[in-house]
């Protein structure tokens, strides 16, 4: 453990000799250094990282700028270099160009400089509001949403970097950079000069955020469907007890009221809620069922109904294609899915 003396030997009472911020090294017998680890020592929780390196870290950005739009772009930890006693990581791509930062134990970020006279620039600094010394002068920001649910952000409001640049950021806590926009600052030029906006961050090797696009699917139990007993569900209430004839609710013995399941999914994540609605209507439009869409929201993220499948009890559906249709109402805006069914003879 500490040096290839393989004679020494007895004890010694060192007191707690790994603290928080120990950083050990593993060396070859020329005293060269092969690797460097820090270690983090904490009771409770972990304090958070607004930008987590770790080689194999991957964040995918959706990017655009004077002269083109629509491009996507990846950054990753791609190596690690010590300098100066310190462990750097190596982030490239995307907004990136070979940035070597660390994350020192208060949580601050720092970008090593490739000038040897220039001290480490400060990137963000999370225990001092808006920071002026930092790249990204970071106060707290909106709650971001991805499909894992809500995240806490630090928010960079707009600062002037090189003379003819400004640049805006959100940094997502335990994520990373989730937004960037930068903007030349000049006359007839000046304007949007590029943005990077996170689609997905893998932290780990597990994908700790997705963009919270959103989609609605649509699912029944079964597209092809033969309406007797037996085959298919029967959603007739039958009699529970013996006095059940004497109050409402259960059907005449033999009674058929073919149903089956549908499934209504809302995939992603909204900061509000949504209220939904299905229908299914035969081959010339009509509709022979639909749902009430002030009754019907989500729970959690799916709708259930059973959709009867009769138009009277002991009166099936006829025979056709049928069309199961869904639709749901959002803060941004509505979204549409649909199934077709077939009533087989």
């Amino acid at each position: 453990m500490t040096g290839w003396n393989t004679e020494a030997s007895g004890t010694a009472e060192s007191g707690d000799w790994v603290t928080d911020g120990t950083r050990f090294y593993l060396v070859d017998r020329s005293g060269g250094v092969l690797a460097a680890t820090l270690v983090t020592v904490r009771c409770g929780e972990t304090r958070p990282s607004w930008f987590p390196l770790e080689v194999g870290n991957e964040w995918t950005y959706f990017s655009r700028t004077r002269q083109f739009t629509g491009r996507y772009e990846t950054a990753r930890v791609v190596g690690t270099y010590l300098i100066d006693g310190y462990l750097w990581f190596d982030v490239d791509g995307g907004p990136f160009h070979h940035w070597l930062l660390r994350e020192d134990d208060q949580g601050r970020v720092w970008r090593y400089n490739d000038f040897a006279a220039m001290p480490p620039e400060l990137v963000v600094d999370p225990t001092t509001g808006e920071n002026p010394e930092a790249y990204f002068p970071t106060r707290p920001g909106p709650v971001a949403y991805s499909q894992s649910g809500p995240i806490e952000t630090l928010a960079s409001p707009f600062v002037q970097g090189a003379p003819l640049e400004g640049r805006t950021a959100n940094l997502g806590k335990n994520i990373g950079l989730l937004e960037l926009t930068l903007t030349m600052i000049s006359g007839s030029s000046g304007g949007f000069l590029a943005g990077f906006t996170l689609v997905r961050a893998r932290i780990g090797g597990k994908v700790e955020y997705d963009s919270p696009e959103l989609s609605l699917s649509l699912g029944v139990e079964s597209q092809r469907v033969t309406l007797r007993p037996g085959e298919v569900g029967n959603c007739a209430v039958p009699c529970y007890f013996v006095a059940c004839g004497l109050v409402p609710g259960a059907d005449p013995p033999d009674t058929f009221k073919p149903c089956m399941r549908a499934r209504l999914t809302l995939n992603g994540t909204l900061p509000g809620g949504a209220t939904a609605q299905l229908r299914l209507t035969n081959a010339n439009g009509e509709t022979v069922f639909q749902t009430n869409p002030a009754s019907a929201g989500f729970a959690g993220d799916s709708l259930f109904v059973q959709l009867p499948l009769y138009t009277a009890p002991n009166r099936p559906l006829p025979p056709g294609a049928y069309l199961l249709s869904g639709s749901a109402d959002t803060a941004a805006g509505p979204l549409t899915a649909s199934i077709p069914v077939q009533v087989l003879e």
